[in-house]
């Protein structure tokens, strides 16, 4: 049988943008465990090998009421889903679907998330959130970030990476 190529094909290049957010998932998720993506990013899934923790694939656009938002909420307890891809950083379209920002559109989606949920780190442009009751394993950098607003309307982002030593402990 012939082999035929019937879309446009992951070229290689789309799934190098991902490289560290894959290293992440490897490293701490084991193979029953996935992450829920709340920037609209659904080919995560497809680079990570991950099951998405909804009946619809392309979350959050196609939750869209209230019953939906209620719906994916009461379905994450059948996932164990330790991770969450809260948004791209700097934010972008996706984010803001219209101009109308993910938390706002899906604010019963985002009041579970920050009740459930902490920023952890920044991966391949993403912000990534931890469960809260999750202890993050395989801990070797964190990366902190801050956005200063000045009164021109102006932003300044400030992005710091600490590498971690074995045995040196860090507050924060």
């Amino acid at each position: 049988a012939k082999n035929i190529q019937r879309g446009a094909g992951i070229t290689g290049s789309e799934n190098k943008n991902f490289d560290d957010f894959k290293k992440l998932v490897s490293s701490e998720l084991n193979e029953n465990q996935t992450f829920i993506d709340f920037s609209n990013t659904p080919m995560l899934y497809y680079f990570t090998s991950k099951i998405t923790p909804s009946y619809f694939f392309q979350n959050p656009l196609t939750i869209h009421n209230d019953y939906l938002q209620k719906a994916f909420i009461s379905d994450l307890k059948n996932y164990d889903a330790p991770l969450l891809v809260f948004s791209h950083y700097p934010e972008n379209w996706w984010d803001n679907t219209d101009g109308v920002p993910n938390v706002v559109r899906h604010y019963l989606m985002a009041e579970y998330f920050y009740a459930n949920y902490q920023p952890y780190t920044i991966v391949d442009n993403m912000c990534i959130w931890k469960r809260k009751n999750y202890n993050i394993k395989n801990v070797s950098s964190k990366v902190i970030y801050s956005r200063i607003n000045d009164p021109l309307k102006k932003h300044l982002n400030i992005f710091v990476k600490i590498n971690f030593q074995k045995n040196k402990k860090y507050y924060f």
